[in-house]
């Protein structure tokens, strides 16, 4: 079956820094065109790097914004620095 090619893909990534998920968003006939994350307030982050010129429609922004909010998540790594600095109080 041959992919459309305004077709939107969709690749997860849990980085080891930050605390947000990041949800990778590819176009067909362009590529990897943005990233999505979290604020620290839940709030999403769209960050455009496709060197292509990119045109999306209203309804391939609510689609993105949509599996955004159904995949994306927050880390609130606080609890760790507070055991952290139980265990070891001189850091």
């Amino acid at each position: 079956m041959k992919s459309d090619l305004s077709e939107l893909r969709y690749l997860m990534f849990y980085p080891a820094e930050g605390n947000s998920s990041i949800l990778e968003v590819s176009l067909g006939n362009v590529g990897d065109i943005l990233h999505v994350k979290l604020n620290d307030g839940g709030e999403q982050i769209w960050t455009f790097f496709s060197t292509d010129r990119t045109s999306l429609s209203k309804g391939q922004i609510d689609e993105i914004s949509l599996k955004a909010d159904a995949k994306l998540s927050l880390t609130n790594y606080s609890i760790f620095d507070d055991e952290r600095k139980k265990t070891c109080p001189d850091q």
